[in-house]
């Protein structure tokens, strides 16, 4: 009975073995088969494409107290002026084309940033629209070959006392931020 025991305890142990080694291979194989490199043939051409948006084109519009004309920096992506602002009534106005040379549609990214100097936070605020009244507005789109016109106005806050007034003149910057256009660009 012993003997009999041990032979059918060696088939078990053989059997183990065998389906442990089959799994083994299985295993193998298909390692081996996920972990085989994909070969693509294909011919593709990345060429660089050109990014080329700026400032043209500006016109002082309005301002009581000053001859300076806005300027456009060398690099084309900023505006500069003096404002003095004296009355209440006195406001600084100027347009400028924003131009999209460049091969890649564009949109403005943010219209959070704030181009009045810290000094005057209090009592003046600007308005940023296009030649025909509309507000410029986030994700506003530029397309490649477009030039948009745009006024820019700086004025006294509604209610400002003229007793209050810090009389300076500011030099101010000013730019628009823009970055390649995605699909939430709007077509104004």
């Amino acid at each position: 009975m012993k003997i009999l025991k041990l032979k059918n305890r060696k088939k078990v142990n053989f059997k183990i073995l065998y389906y442990l080694f089959a799994m083994i291979f299985v295993m193998s194989v298909g390692f081996a088969y996920v972990q085989s490199s994909l070969s693509i043939t294909g011919v593709a051409n990345i060429e660089d494409g050109a990014w080329n948006i700026y400032f043209d084109n500006i016109s002082k519009v309005h301002n009581m107290m000053s001859d300076t004309t806005p300027t456009i920096n060398t690099m084309k992506d900023t505006i500069n002026f003096n404002l003095t602002l004296e009355t209440k009534l006195d406001y600084y106005e100027f347009e400028v084309d924003v131009v999209n040379d460049g091969e890649y549609d564009a949109m403005v990214s943010t219209i959070n940033f704030d181009p009045i100097p810290d000094a005057l936070k209090d009592y003046i605020n600007y308005t940023l629209h296009y030649s025909d009244g509309r507000e410029v507005l986030n994700n506003d789109a530029l397309r490649s070959g477009a030039r948009k016109r745009l006024k820019v106005r700086y004025s006294f806050k509604e209610g400002f006392k003229e007793t209050n007034i810090p009389l300076s003149t500011y030099t101010i910057t000013f730019k628009i931020p823009y970055v390649q256009a995605t699909a939430d660009a709007v077509d104004r």
